[in-house]
């Protein structure tokens, strides 16, 4: 059979509307909707269903809908969209364009009694097409629509068409499609006004490697480009911890507003500055996340008075952007043994409280909140927008780079025990730094502001001297003019990403590693783990600090 169609496009085109809007109106689909279904499929991109149709398209199946088994969806990629046989669909489906751009063109055989003849070829599932079958009418092009990105268009059984590529149109086709196998899938013709057609050259066989590459590539390009929740950075995280929506604020009239609104929906409400949280804190399932990324300001206050105290000079005051969780968490840094940690040189905070109201927070304003800031509780009773900081001239830094390597797991024991009383030492002369046990061996990192780089050298060579049978390498006494350039130089070619490690943090009183070292030294030997790989470690990051 042949399906005859009116030629009245107006209400083709009312039919069409009137289909698609049902059909998204059930299962959603909007480009939210879209863009999570192509970061599911990258999160398990190793067991993605990809085909490939040679020099015609890719396709992703990206599998059925959750709640209804019924409605499959697919990811296709055209490498040339142009289908110039005249057919119809075996299922009714739904398209979204992402990119690109085509023409439709609907045809109909119209009888117009003047004894033309057009032929139909039945096309069974293998694309094996029987002999020509006529038909009395003219083949006929009756309406057009046009496919683009952001547009959506519904495609049913009885409806026959072809496609053509817009002239000029650079960029090649991707598609998202939503198939609805609600009705029992009909037969599909071939349409020609002549008695034969040419092959039908679209098997379909799995992608290769180069080619399941080429298609991952496009869709992190389009969740970058679009730039949607779904980024690069958040494929290493499991989908369920990921919020479904943000508000990326830039005014604090965003952030009373966000907080106001989180409050009155009960939403749970997470906060992300500078970057993630390490311990997964600045995301969780299901969330309303509010961003503080772009709110950077970092003017200089040349006088500062504040709870009755005399002006001081060249403070600065840092937009949330700029500050992130760092103070919330104490503000430990290297330089604990100069100034003391950074939460320590505060001078006010500016804040959005839970209830949405801005205030100004100090010792002797709300103090309450002050020292409720002052570390622990960050992300939970306020927002941070700005903070005031002490400023001090950069003193200069005596770098100190060590490793230190024992021949056997005997010699290694008597190592730690060696090193444990050595760094209440280090303490005592300024000394603070990050030091890593694994495998034999003890790397670290140390710096002293304004130290005494004679005296530097003279500590760890007695150390050495003491322990001739270790290999000492990497060993680095250096003056450097500045805090920053001493950054750049012992902590900017550090690279944290790509590692697995099980996260723990402990404060060890001064008092059990100056007065207990054997205990302490016990416990560091008991945590110990023996690996095949260089880089697996005891412990990472042991500073040692103040009182």
């Amino acid at each position: 059979m042949v399906f005859l169609y009116e030629t009245n496009t107006t209400s083709l085109q009312q039919e069409q509307n009137e289909c698609s809007n049902q059909f998204y109106s059930r299962v959603g689909l909007m480009r939210d909707f879209i863009f999570r279904k192509i970061y599911q499929v990258l999160i398990d991109w190793p067991s993605a269903d990809i085909r490939t149709v040679p020099n015609v398209m890719h396709q992703i199946r990206c599998g059925t809908d959750e709640k209804d088994a019924k409605i499959e969806y697919q990811i296709n990629w055209f490498i040339d969209c142009a289908e110039t046989h005249i057919h119809n669909h075996r299922n009714s489906f739904d398209t979204f364009c992402l990119e690109g751009e085509y023409e439709e063109k609907i045809w109909e055989i119209i009888d117009e009694k003047d004894g033309t003849i057009s032929y139909q070829f039945t096309r069974n599932p293998d694309n094996i097409l029987s002999s020509a079958e006529s038909v009395s009418g003219t083949l006929r092009h009756v309406a057009s629509r046009y496919h683009f990105p952001g547009n959506k268009m519904h495609v049913n059984t009885q409806q026959f068409h072809s496609v053509t590529p817009i002239i000029g149109s650079e960029e090649r086709v991707l598609t998202f499609l939503v198939k609805e196998k609600y009705t029992v899938p009909v037969d599909t013709f071939i349409l020609n006004s002549k008695p034969y057609v040419d092959s039908l050259d679209d098997d379909m066989r799995p992608a290769t490697k180069d080619e399941r590459q080429d298609m991952y590539n496009k869709l992190i390009e389009v969740l970058t480009k679009n730039n949607t929740l779904y980024t690069i950075e958040k494929l290493s995280l499991e989908l369920h911890s990921v919020p479904v929506i943000a508000v990326n604020a830039t005014l604090p009239e965003y952030v009373q507003a966000t907080i106001k609104f989180a409050a009155k929906y009960n939403l749970r409400l997470v906060i992300k500055t500078t970057g993630h949280d390490i311990l997964g804190r600045s995301t969780a399932p299901g969330s309303f996340l509010l961003r503080l990324h772009y709110m950077k300001n970092m003017p200089l206050i040349p006088q500062y008075s504040s709870c009755g105290s005399a002006n001081v000079t060249n403070e600065v005051r840092l937009g949330a952007g700029d500050t992130g969780g760092f103070l919330q968490g104490g503000g430990h840094s290297l330089l604990p043994l100069w100034k003391g940690l950074d939460v320590d040189q505060v001078l006010e905070y500016g804040v959005v409280t839970a209830d949405g109201q801005r205030k100004i927070v100090s010792p002797c304003q709300n103090s309450d909140l002050f020292y409720a800031l002052s570390g622990g509780a960050g992300g939970t009773h306020d927002v941070v927008l700005s903070v005031v900081l002490r400023t001090f001239s950069s003193p200069y830094i005596i770098s100190i780079l060590l490793s230190i390597e024992a021949s056997n797991e005997t010699r290694y024991v008597t190592l730690i025990r060696d090193f444990v009383p050595f760094l209440p030492k280090l303490a005592d002369d300024g000394c603070a730094g990050y030091i890593s046990m694994g495998d034999h061996k003890i790397s670290m990192k140390y710096i002293w502001p304004n130290g005494e780089l004679n005296i530097g050298n003279a500590t760890f060579s007695e150390f050495q001297n003491n322990n001739t049978d270790l290999v000492f390498s990497a060993k680095t006494t250096a003056f450097i003019p500045s805090f920053y350039e001493a950054y750049k130089l012992a902590l900017t070619p550090s690279d944290p990403n790509r590692y697995n490690m099980l996260l723990g943090s402990r404060l060890i009183p001064d008092t059990v590693v100056r007065y207990r070292p054997d205990d302490q030294a016990k416990l560091f030997l008991q945590m110990k783990h023996i690996s095949t790989k260089a880089t697996s470690l005891l412990i990472s990051h042991i500073v040692y600090g103040q009182d």
